[in-house]
């Protein structure tokens, strides 16, 4: 009996310390420290011409970014494609080739922790959006036309803080987005361990932006969205598990826009967007960039 008594108080202690070391020196690292892809190879057709560069972002960090050139002498416009966390470029080589391939020039790169590119922590745009600045200026030296974004996931909460930033990325195409960085870490305690305690996740949110120096109170893409002014094309799928499409529904309510325009696609989750949404979204997205480009065009022409 002692002995079972002896067991029952050593499970207890460890029930009880066992969140805290979690806390401090398990989980901040989760949520900052993505995991590489074991696939990472890129599709497309090899008669696209493309070009690979390191680009230094504002800390020194080389971003790995590969450019995706059309075969015209003119080029509509640019775009710069931005991967979800954990993923990398040549998850967007196939979409980049097809903008590419509709007279575009694309880029996509590592983000910095990820794939190729240097860095130990993902901050979740607060750095992340200085480097889709960069990616403008490194297309802006190549074109004279407009430049828009395309991100998914992470990729998405990134581009709408970088909208909301530099009004010359002049229209977004946002996939599955978190509405804010406290919330979706919630969500994902909830999603995977089934307990909802928000000053637990907040804890272990604080102590993750002490590692990786970012502050993730200011990592509110719902509150970026009302500095939006651009055109922005927003796509959730309803049966998203990883971020529900209450995130891009609080975000389209808040985007300044007045073109805007909410898709939702019903049977997709996170990451079958093009799969379930078929040709009726791939025809609406190439839509919605070719809409833009024209009008932005047509205004650089009749402008004196």
């Amino acid at each position: 009996m002692k002995k079972k008594y002896l067991y029952l108080i050593f499970l207890l202690i460890f029930l009880a310390v066992a969140p805290f070391i979690l806390a401090e020196f398990v989980l901040p690292y989760s949520i900052i420290k993505p995991y590489k892809p074991l696939i990472r190879e890129g599709v497309y057709d090899p008669k696209i011409k493309t070009e690979d560069l390191s680009i230094n972002n504002e800390k020194g960090l080389e971003l790995s970014t590969k450019l995706f050139y059309p075969d015209t002498e003119e080029i509509k416009g640019g775009l710069i494609l931005l991967h979800g966390i954990g993923s990398c470029k040549e998850h967007q080589y196939g979409l980049a080739a097809e903008f590419a391939a509709r007279g575009f020039l694309a880029v996509t790169y590592d983000a910095q922790a990820h794939g190729d590119s240097e860095g130990a922590y993902c901050t979740f745009g607060f750095e992340e959006k200085e480097d889709v600045i960069r990616m403008k200026v490194l297309l802006q030296e190549k074109l004279s036309g407009p430049i828009g974004i395309i991100g998914h996931s992470m990729g998405a909460a990134v581009a709408i803080q970088a909208l909301a930033k530099d009004q010359e990325i002049e229209f977004g195409v946002i996939m599955s987005p978190f509405a804010e960085l406290d919330d979706i870490v919630l969500d994902r305690m909830e999603l995977y361990s089934f307990i909802r305690w928000k000053p637990y996740s907040d804890y272990v949110l604080t102590k993750a932006g002490e590692i990786a120096d970012f502050d993730p109170e200011q990592v509110k893409p719902v509150q970026s969205a009302q500095e939006i002014q651009q055109a922005i094309l927003l796509v959730h799928g309803e049966k998203d598990v990883n971020i529900s499409p209450k995130h891009g529904k609080r975000i389209f309510e808040q985007l300044a826009s007045k073109n805007k325009r909410l898709y939702l696609i019903p049977e997709a989750g996170h990451n079958d967007l093009f799969d379930k949404g078929g040709k009726a979204f791939a025809d609406t997205l190439f839509a919605f960039v070719e809409r833009q480009v024209s009008a932005k065009t047509m205004e650089a022409n009749d402008s004196p």
